[in-house]
This record gives C-alpha cells, sequence and structure tokens, in this order.
C-alpha cells in the first residue's frame, strides 16, 4: 500500500481573522517546490495562528520557492515558515489511502511533461491513470490543456485560479474511477447516430474529448443499426487501414478491467479481431478496423496515446 502525505494548506483572510483549509495530497518520497509570497527565509515546526498560505500565484525568482526533498511519514505536523513579506503556513498530515479528490486552484508544473489539448479534468485524470508513468497532472481550464507529469524532477505547486490538479488513480479499486467527485458519465446518445467520421488523428482522449465538445461521444457499436451504419461509413473512407477510435475502453486498474463502451455497457465478443485478441497488460482503448476477407469491421485494442482518425456519434 502505498503511503501519502496530504498536505494541508490553511488560508486566511486575515482582516476578517477568518481560517479555511484545503488538502494538497503528495505521496511520500516526492521531491515538492512551493512557490512563496516573498523570499524564504525559515521555517520551524509550529503553528502560526492566523496566516496567509505558504503556496502563492507567482513564482517572481529562485528566492521565492520552497523545496522539500523526500518527504517521509514524519514530516507530518505544522509549519511556520518566515518570508520577506509575511509569516506564512503549512500542515503535513500522514495519510494512507487513494487519492480521488481534484484540486481546485492548484497548478502542478515539471520540466518533463505531457500535453494533451481538448477535453476534461475526469478525461485528464483518466489519461494520467491510463499512462503507466503519470503520477499527477493539471487541467487548464481556459485553454483546454492537460499536462501529464512522472516522477522526474521535482513537483512544482503554486496557485493558479485557471487549474484544476490531481493524480493517477491507478491504486483506487473501483470500476467506476472515472466519475468519481461529481462529475458525470457521457449522455448515453446510443439512440441517435449521427455519425461523424474525423480525418485528423488524435489520441483517444483527445477524440474522446472532441466529441465531447460537439455534444457527441466517440461511436459505440452496440446493436446492429450502429454496426450497419459505422460498416458503411468505413467503406468510403480510406484512410483507415490503422483503424479508427471507437468509445471502448477498459480500466487500467481496478476491481473490474473488462471492456466496456464508455456508457457503460458490454462488448459482444464476437466483434472482437479473431486474429489478434484483446490485450491483458498494456492497451486500454479501443478501435475498430476494415477487414477486407470479410468485408466487415473488427473490434482491436491499442495503445491509447497512439494518433487515429475517430468516429464521433450523437446530436450535435
Amino acid at each position: 500500500m502505498m503511503q501519502f502525505i496530504h498536505l494541508c494548506l490553511v488560508l486566511a483572510t486575515v482582516q476578517l481573522l477568518l481560517v479555511s483549509a484545503e488538502v494538497i495530497p503528495l505521496p511520500e518520497g516526492v521531491n515538492v517546490i512551493f512557490s512563496l509570497p516573498g523570499s524564504f527565509e525559515s521555517c520551524t515546526k509550529h503553528g502560526c495562528g492566523n496566516f496567509v498560505s505558504c503556496v502563492s500565484e507567482l513564482n517572481q525568482g529562485s528566492n521565492n520557492m520552497l523545496a522539500l526533498d523526500n518527504l517521509v511519514l514524519s514530516d507530518s505536523g505544522s509549519y511556520c515558515c518566515r518570508t520577506s513579506n509575511d509569516d506564512c503556513g503549512l500542515e503535513l498530515n500522514v495519510v494512507r489511502g487513494c487519492i480521488k479528490s481534484f484540486l481546485i486552484d492548484v497548478e502542478f508544473t515539471q520540466d518533463h511533461t505531457l500535453e494533451i489539448k481538448g477535453g476534461t479534468t475526469d478525461d485528464c485524470m483518466k489519461a494520467c491513470t491510463y499512462d503507466t508513468t503519470c503520477q499527477y497532472f493539471t487541467f487548464i481550464k481556459s485553454k483546454g490543456q492537460c499536462s501529464l507529469m512522472g516522477s522526474k524532477g521535482p513537483l512544482r505547486i503554486k496557485r493558479n485560479s485557471d487549474a484544476i490538479s490531481g493524480y493517477s488513480r491507478k491504486r483506487c479499486c473501483t470500476p467506476e474511477f472515472i466519475y468519481q467527485n461529481g462529475s458525470e458519465k457521457p449522455n448515453d446518445v446510443q439512440g441517435s447516430l449521427n455519425l461523424q467520421f474525423h480525418n485528423e488523428s488524435k489520441s483517444w482522449f483527445e477524440a474522446f474529448g472532441f466529441c465531447r465538445t460537439q455534444k457527441q461521444t466517440l461511436v459505440q457499436i452496440t446493436n446492429d443499426t450502429v454496426m450497419n451504419n459505422v460498416t458503411h461509413l468505413q467503406q468510403n473512407e480510406t484512410v483507415t487501414q490503422n483503424g479508427v477510435w471507437v468509445g471502448l475502453e477498459r480500466p487500467i486498474f481496478g476491481c473490474d478491467t473488462t471492456w466496456r463502451w464508455i456508457s457503460g455497457g458490454s462488448v459482444n465478443t464476437s466483434q472482437w479481431n479473431s486474429s489478434s485478441p484483446p490485450s491483458s497488460t498494456n492497451k486500454y482503448c479501443g478501435k475498430i478496423i476494415w477487414v477486407n476477407e470479410t468485408r466487415t469491421i473488427k473490434l482491436l485494442d491499442d495503445d491509447c496515446f497512439n494518433k487515429l482518425p475517430f468516429i464521433c456519434q450523437g446530436s450535435t
């Protein structure tokens, strides 16, 4: 069981003498750098009373940073840090368990990141969970941009009212992990075809996010009507030799790793390409391929970050 450290940042409106708290979880052993409201001078392990947060929106120079290396369980407790502007406070709390909460107005940054365009916070979290190297993510709302981060280099934390951050859910044992924290499942559009083929190649996550911006979903082949329409659509396309993304996936970790359509529906096993059965290890997203011998389409698994054309389904 991985051990986690919850970093509680206690914020205060000094004029009103109000204190509010929010939790920023950090894995044990992580190296982290906080942006500070002034030049860092020292930290002592005791509370400050009413104080401003040590985490600032701005990082104006190398002196405006607090670095904590290789966090361990014994780092728990309240800290009062002195800066050139004022005292500021941190509270470290050691816990164990799965981290599901989103961190509002908090931005994670690293030197080594993978950028994904489009989608939502849920899509960003999902991409981080499916990427075997990702540990942390940040979603910038105004840009629709997702940044995935691993264990290379220190994790930098700063305030950003345009950001939502969080963690991979590889250790969260629930088949519905991608729809936690009040998020909603995609609209059920199985009854509405309106298929739209998109030739621009995207990763599965980018394609999923793009369809949602059109108030659609990746196509789900849940009945013969959809199958026939998708087959007809594929017969008229000549750029799909590597496959086309559809709304098929399986969790990377959890109690149930069954392949399902994104609405939760089960998959007909006869739809899989018999010459290449689905992977049980490192492929988590589904596509369709055209089989010339039988003049039919079949399902095939693939790496979620490969870029392929895709089909959206539903009302626009």
